[in-house]
This record gives structure tokens, C-alpha cells and sequence, in this order.
């Protein structure tokens, strides 16, 4: 069967355009809220996200290391991490967040020191990208498509490896200016992945400074 061409459209993924549009005030680099944005998908290796925050909170106790949750759909799929965050001691110092629209996860990533996502299995690591745009250094792990998603505005550490993220979320908060450079490198990286004359007209969003 053939199609005319004037019937053919090319969707582009992307994350939001309009979020790029938005004056944003920026994000603190003294913030010590760590942001994981995922599901509860065995892939995701939630429970090393516990374990990293269980470790920064013993090995780099002069911070008040906080994480934040956010889920598509409620906080009760998350049962298992509450479990394993009560025998770690954190449980008090996570905030679960359940379904966020676009516009709530760019204002909490905004005030987040950095995402992290322990993902092992990604074909593309859109939650990095965005993450990026809106001025929050990802960290992922060192597998499948991540390290090529985030190229050099991201972290990259070893899979299944708590400390290896944790040292990771620690270079984030001792680098002043990397929120800026993630929020640029970014805004170009989605240019690149993005199509349409509306990108001509974004602009990045410096954060950080």
C-alpha cells in the first residue's frame, strides 16, 4: 500500500519545548535533595537508590542528604522500598511524590541537587535528557544507552554499584557550575534530537551561575 506524502508527518520525540520557554529563578548548588524519576519496574534497580542514600548519610553526614520519589502512578508501588528504607534508617528522610505533571517535575528537579537513575536497561535515557534541560545534572548507570544519552553533561556510574553513585552525587555537589554546563549541553542535545521550526526559538536555560 502506498502513501502520498502529503499525508505522511514526522513525529519528533523530545522532552516539552514550552518547559525551555519558562524564566526559571535556578537551583541551589548546596541543595542536598537527590531526585529519581522512575517506576517500579525491576529493570529500574530501585533498591540501590535506598542503599546510595543510606551511604551518603553515614559517609558524608555534614549534609542533610534528602531523596525525592516521583512515580507515574501512586507511592504504594514502592512498597518494597519502603521496607528496605526503614532496615536502612532513611525511611524519614524520603519524600514519595506519586504523579507529577510536567510542570510539577521541572519545578522539584529545578530545586534538586541532581537526578539519579540506577536503570540498567534503557533504549534511550529520555529521563536524563530532561532532567538536563531543566538545569539537573543526571547521574546513570554505565550500561546499555545511558552513557551515550547523557554524553559529557552527565555522570556515569557503575551499575549495581551504590557507592559508585553515591561518589557521583558527591562530585555533583562540590562542582559549582555543573548545573549550568548539564543545562546547556542539554538544551543542544535535545535540539539534536527534536525537529521543527519551534526549536530555532529556544533557548537554554543557564542555571547554577
Amino acid at each position: 500500500m502506498l502513501l502520498a506524502l502529503e499525508t505522511l508527518k514526522v513525529i519528533y520525540i523530545g522532552v516539552n519545548e514550552q518547559l525551555f520557554l519558562n524564566e526559571i529563578s535556578g537551583s541551589s548548588s548546596s541543595n542536598s535533595t537527590i531526585l529519581a524519576l522512575t517506576s517500579a519496574q525491576p529493570h529500574k534497580d530501585n533498591p540501590r537508590l535506598i542503599m546510595m542514600l543510606a551511604h551518603l548519610r553515614t559517609s558524608a553526614s555534614e549534609h542533610d542528604w534528602k531523596m525525592q520519589f516521583a512515580e507515574g502512578r501512586t507511592p504504594e508501588v514502592f512498597a518494597n522500598l519502603h521496607h528496605l528504607a526503614q532496615s536502612k534508617g532513611v525511611s524519614e528522610h524520603i519524600e514519595w511524590l506519586g504523579f507529577q505533571t510536567h510542570q510539577q517535575l521541572a519545578e522539584v528537579a529545578r530545586n534538586a541537587l541532581c537526578l539519579v537513575s540506577t536503570s540498567q536497561v534503557e533504549s534511550f535515557s529520555m529521563v536524563a535528557l530532561e532532567a538536563m534541560t531543566w538545569g539537573c545534572p543526571p547521574i546513570v548507570a554505565d550500561t546499555t544507552s545511558m552513557p551515550e544519552s547523557v554524553g559529557d553533561a552527565g555522570l556515569i556510574s557503575k551499575a549495581g554499584d551504590h557507592v559508585s553513585f553515591a561518589e557521583n552525587v558527591l562530585r555533583v555537589n562540590t562542582l559549582g557550575s555543573y548545573t549550568k554546563h548539564s543545562s546547556n549541553a542539554g538544551f543542544f542535545m535535545h535540539k539534536k534530537q527534536v525537529g521543527g521550526q519551534q526549536r530555532n526559538r529556544l533557548k537554554p536555560n543557564c542555571l547554577g551561575s
